[in-house]
């Protein structure tokens, strides 16, 4: 816990923090993944079985950055849920060119 505290950014002092991620783990709203507070103050972290995986188009690096210019300002992940949700409302197109065709989208909402 003193590390995770550390590398988190945490400003509450460790005491504090530890029952922050007591409450959270009791709480058990993390959409992904299930939290538990284990004997010698360390957190389990485990992925739920029904997590989502990433399907369709894969993006590299550069089109993320393309796309960051083609939209300065905007959310780029913000962005890229959008197009996917319309990617999919589609019927799942075969993309010859994904990251043209999702830098195409965010120069588009970018200008209004």
């Amino acid at each position: 816990m003193k590390v995770l505290c550390a590398k988190s950014g945490s400003a509450s002092p460790l005491r504090v923090f530890r029952k922050m991620v007591r409450d959270i783990a009791a709480t058990d709203l993390l959409p992904d993944y299930s939290l538990e507070v284990a004997e010698g103050d360390l957190l389990v972290v485990r992925p739920r079985a029904d997590l989502v995986t990433l399907e369709g188009p894969v993006l590299e690096a550069a089109e993320y950055e393309a796309a960051r210019a083609a939209a300065p300002g905007w959310d780029i992940y913000a962005l890229e849920a959008d197009w996917r949700r319309f990617w999919e409302s589609s019927g799942r197109p075969r993309l010859h060119q994904p990251g043209r065709a999702f830098v195409a989208y965010c120069a588009r909402r970018a200008q209004g």
